[in-house]
């Protein structure tokens, strides 16, 4: 779509001027700068939210700070978080917002967070908020588990809770883990 806008004068001002070009394509980049000209273009479109945080990338600013910001016009979340104190303020921050138009929800935890050996600095309050998404259709999440009450849920894959059980046992039970599952009626997946 980048490239388009450089083909002619005509098209430019056609990619320059569709929102939702540019809200499809909402990528946490490095600079600041960029994601503010990306969600100027964007203009009132729901945004498609990704983001891939490890350790290695340099940011010029905080890339949580930016989605959460953000979670409350997002269509589409898909996250990979590397380190457990970013995947704590991300999901804290998805239990405390409200996401009307959010539509599919990916949540991935990797490597810290998978680390049965939690900091005791690291707050685990996002386990006992529910989503409050009520077009959400799709739940994919490994090393982490984000609690549900989605009547709209189609599909739904967890990979891995990312947490001793003992630590999560006073919230996740079986008979809560089923609770969630039936208010879920349109569930059509479940892996």
């Amino acid at each position: 779509w980048i490239r388009l806008s450089h083909v002619c004068k005509a098209w430019r001002e056609l990619v320059l001027t569709r929102g939702t070009v540019w809200a499809k394509y909402v990528v946490v980049f490095h600079s600041v700068k960029v994601h503010q000209v990306i969600k100027e273009r964007a203009g009132d479109c729901p945004l498609n939210l990704r983001l891939r945080l490890c350790p290695s990338h340099r940011w010029t600013y905080d890339p949580i700070a930016f989605t959460q910001d953000h979670l409350h016009v997002a269509k589409t979340i898909d996250m990979n978080l590397d380190d457990l104190s970013a995947a704590s303020r991300f999901l804290t921050s998805l239990g405390t917002t409200d996401l009307p138009i959010l539509e599919s929800l990916t949540v991935w935890c990797e490597r810290d967070s998978l680390n049965p050996h939690i900091e005791s600095d690291v707050s685990l309050d996002w386990i006992h908020r529910e989503l409050v998404a009520p077009k959400l259709k799709e739940i994919k999440m490994s090393g982490c588990i984000i609690p549900w009450a989605s009547q709209t849920l189609v599909k739904l894959t967890i990979r891995g809770l990312g947490l001793p059980y003992s630590q999560l046992s006073d919230w996740l039970t079986f008979d809560t883990f089923l609770e969630m599952l039936r208010r879920s009626p349109n569930l059509e997946s479940l892996s």
